[in-house]
């Protein structure tokens, strides 16, 4: 990344594996970028992005018809373009003929790929110290973020359970939605409970009576309540 001064832009050079297929699910499993170095990796000339303010936002995109692959009849562009905000990370990609600028290949049919930023929480997770009691043994503090962050845990009676936190889109209130799921075994598993809220909360919490949850957004205060509210733990 470098400052361009003829194109009053930032340029930013785009690095490619030079073998995909060993990274292929990464984004699930980041252990597989471990030892990742540069040599790893090629800069194709003309693939440069070119970032550029525009009002809140940054805006970056390819020059047209620069980002070339193939010869003759196969002669094709790359077009990618993101935008950057406060909030979120949006991008899209697609490859288009040379001669025709017909899409030849898009990314979800070009569409925009929205990602949020994701925020931390601090969750106290609680359990009864005796059967039929109430949960107000804290057994775990976590930090789990809001964008599909996962806890597995053990139940007091051995049973695996996993904890599920993210903001998802409510087909049936029509609109984004703060969840907390907890399901038995895995998140394959059923559901055994689970809370709603407003996406830009700064707490949310369950406790069905054999269970208790309370998040709330990880800040230096929160802490210090949280570990007042069960010094015991």
């Amino acid at each position: 990344m470098s400052a361009d001064e003829d194109e009053k832009a930032v340029r930013i050079k785009l690095h490619f594996f030079k073998d995909g297929t060993k990274y292929l699910g990464a984004h699930d499993d980041s252990t597989k970028l471990a030892g990742l170095t540069r040599d790893d990796t090629a800069v194709l000339d003309g693939c440069d992005v070119f970032l550029r303010r525009e009002v809140n936002a940054l805006v970056g995109s390819m020059k047209t018809k620069e980002c070339v692959f193939g010869e003759g009849d196969s002669k094709r562009y790359s077009d990618y373009q993101l935008r950057v905000t406060e909030t979120g990370y949006w991008f899209r990609d697609r490859i288009l003929s040379y001669a025709t600028d017909e899409q030849i290949e898009g990314v979800a049919d070009f569409s925009w790929h929205q990602l949020e930023r994701a925020r931390w929480f601090r969750c106290m997770i609680d359990f009864p110290y005796e059967d039929e009691g109430r949960p107000i043994n804290t057994v775990e503090y976590v930090r789990i973020h809001d964008q599909g962050g996962t806890h597995s845990f053990t139940y007091r009676d051995g049973r695996e359970m996993v904890f599920t936190f993210r903001n998802n889109w409510s087909y049936g209130m029509q609109r984004e939605t703060l969840v907390i799921v907890v399901q038995d075994v895995d998140e394959k598993g059923p559901t055994l409970v689970y809370g709603w809220g407003q996406p830009g909360s700064d707490r949310i919490g369950i406790n069905p009576g054999w269970i208790r949850l309370q998040c709330d957004l990880d800040t230096e205060k929160m802490a210090k309540f949280q570990n007042w509210l069960r010094p015991d733990s």
